[in-house]
């Protein structure tokens, strides 16, 4: 049998066809899409109606949305029509799980006002509601991902963690609020720069309530795997719809503000008529960043690695040096896919150690010539800084 809301769909379908062909809304088949769709609103307030006369389809999606409301803690035994489960859907309208992703995890304590106001039903526990809080925050987390809920691998510590996620990203949406680019400085690396508007971004949280960071993410090679949850999140958020638009706007008008009345405002104010701050930032980085100064900064970090000393604290800190030396092996590894192991960085900064007359300085050169990189914690002279 076919359940209401598909025959509202038919013939809204069948009306739509027949303006496509005559120009007028007045087709037999738009007007009944109206008159039913008019009667959607009496139709929803009657589960039971729906339950046991709509479509199969309609029956297994609300049985999917009770085994979840079974899980966050809310009973669902006893007669279909009067179960916990049944009548918290009922008070709260809910149909399907792709319904959890239009509510915020804020409309809790009115969802259970509403069951309990409609249904005459018993206050909900705190355990319940923390993870009903769980589970909106998890259907959403889904959804901006392009995935759906599957209820069969669903349990409550993936709820209790959801919810874990939803008070992290509280705190960090407060945390970021505030959070403004690094002004552009054409005499600095540009590489510093942009890490910096990374890390911004990765503090500032967007429209899909997630870090805004994935705007300026840079294409990964096939087979790349997400080190960590936060950097999957990261590469799964999609560049198009209206909260990707509107993350995209924000971002160029952060990086308007960062590059004006500097050259680099040439490159982001081309794109101020689609306020395209992915483009802008892309375009900075071809400009800044692009094959020539990465030909000039290969040069320069290999030049850092095959020629860095330390003298004294007087020519050259240590904490200068041993910086730069960990930044040139990271836009080597990043950029160029120059990698060193744990052995050969070790013997670098063996070598690169230029100090006589210090014996406790000596016996640490010498350990780390000697002994494998897992040792070299253990001596308490490598984290001495008065050399």
């Amino acid at each position: 049998m076919q359940c209401k809301r598909s025959q509202v769909e038919d013939w809204n379908s069948q009306g739509e066809r027949s303006y496509q062909r005559t120009g007028t809304r007045t087709a037999r088949g738009h007007i009944k899409g109206l008159e039913l769709a008019q009667r959607e609103v009496k139709y929803k307030d009657n589960y039971h109606y729906r339950l046991n006369n709509g479509c199969d389809r309609c029956r297994v999606a609300a049985d999917i949305v009770r085994q979840a409301l079974e899980i966050v803690g809310i009973n669902n035994t006893g007669n279909v029509n009067t179960r916990q489960t049944t009548r918290f859907m009922n008070a709260n309208q809910l149909d399907e799980m792709t319904d959890f992703k239009t509510l915020d995890v804020s409309n809790v304590k009115e969802m259970v006002k509403q069951y309990q106001r409609v249904a005459g039903a018993t206050a909900l526990g705190i355990r319940v509601q923390n993870n009903l809080q769980g589970l909106i925050w998890y259907a959403r987390d889904k959804e901006r991902r392009g995935l759906t809920v599957d209820v069969a691998v669903l349990n409550e510590d993936i709820l209790i963690e959801a919810r874990e996620d939803y008070q992290m990203y509280l705190k960090d949406y407060e945390d970021g609020k505030s959070a403004e680019l690094e002004k552009f400085n054409e005499k600095s690396d540009f590489a510093d720069w942009d890490d910096s508007v990374t890390e911004t971004l990765g503090r500032k949280m967007g429209a899909f309530q997630a870090p805004m960071d994935y705007l300026v993410r840079e294409t990964q090679p096939a087979g790349f795997v997400p080190r960590n949850p936060k950097e999957a999140l990261k590469y799964a958020l999609p560049f198009l719809g209206r909260k990707y638009e509107k993350d995209n706007s924000l971002l160029f008008s952060m990086l308007n503000v960062a590059v004006l009345n500097t050259p680099a405002w040439t490159y982001v104010n081309a794109f101020k008529t689609t306020l395209d701050g992915r483009a802008a930032m892309t375009a900075l980085r071809n400009h800044y960043d692009g094959d020539a100064s990465n030909n000039k900064k290969l040069v320069k970090y290999q030049n850092i690695v095959a020629h860095s000393e330390y003298h004294s604290e007087r020519t050259a800190t240590w904490e200068t040096i041993s910086t730069n030396l960990v930044r040139a092996y990271q836009w080597l590894e990043l950029r160029k896919g120059q990698t060193y192991t744990d052995e050969v960085k070790v013997m670098k900064l063996a070598s690169m150690i230029k100090v006589g007359g210090n014996a406790a300085l000596g016996i640490s050169v010498e350990l780390m010539r000697t002994a494998s990189p897992q040792r070299l914690c253990a001596s308490p002279y490598l984290h001495h800084n008065s050399y």
